[in-house]
């Protein structure tokens, strides 16, 4: 048996955007993102779709997920509800001031 392959995107949200692009969840089985030592946003969600397209706040036993408390320079585990679904998107509670690159880390499950 191997071992988990782990890789590393980078995730852009805009000068006073909050959104990233939408990265690919559906076939990894875990993952984090590290917030840049510049985030100004308290606030971190995630949004999920199967067609790209259409995308929802992820839901924990079926109700919307409230936002988790983030800061510069932490890491933010992906809860394990953006793995039932093809893709996600990062949404950080507030506008930034200027263009932000959040780290994400996500891990393909180990082949055997």
């Amino acid at each position: 048996m191997s071992d988990t392959h782990w890789t590393e995107e980078d995730l852009a949200i805009a000068n006073g955007g909050t959104t990233s692009a939408a990265f690919v969840t559906g076939d990894k089985c875990r993952g984090s993102v590290q917030m840049p030592a510049t985030l100004t946003s308290t606030g971190l969600l995630f949004s999920v779709s199967n067609d790209n397209v259409t995308f929802t706040t992820v839901k924990v036993a079926g109700v919307a997920l409230t936002s988790i408390t983030v800061a510069a320079n932490h890491v933010v585990p992906l809860p394990k509800e953006c793995f039932a679904s093809k893709f996600t998107k990062a949404v950080l509670g507030s506008a930034e001031g200027a263009a932000r690159t959040l780290k994400l880390f996500l891990a393909s499950p180990a082949a055997s």
